[in-house]
Order: structure tokens, then sequence, then C-alpha cells
């Protein structure tokens, strides 16, 4: 892909990091805000993931 706006999150934090120098505070910040909406999801998901984790373990 050579278009910048078409990168994912995750790709788009890849131009803080460079050979021979890296942008931690920029990177750092992105990694932050790029989890957020996972831990969220997470949190709001969490009793239907575990009820379904402990209901898949149940034999019988």
């Amino acid at each position: 892909m050579n278009d910048e706006r078409m990168f994912t999150l995750p790709v788009a934090l890849q131009r803080y990091v460079g050979g021979y120098t890296t942008e931690w505070g920029l990177f750092a910040a992105g990694a932050v805000i790029v989890s957020l909406p996972v831990v969220a999801l997470f949190f709001a998901l969490q009793r239907n993931l575990v009820g379904g984790l402990t209901a898949g373990g149940v034999k019988g």
C-alpha cells in the first residue's frame, strides 16, 4: 500500500520507528491510543467472554 490514508493504526505507528532513531514519546502515545478501544471492548464483553469459556470447558 502506497497511500498512507489506507494504513491501519498499528502500521501507521511503524513510521515512528526508524533505522537510526525512534520517536519513543510519539510511539508510546500512539500505542496507548490504538489499544484503548480494544481494552474498552474487553471490559464491555468480559462477562460474556468468561461465561463462554467456562461453558465450553464443561464436559458432558
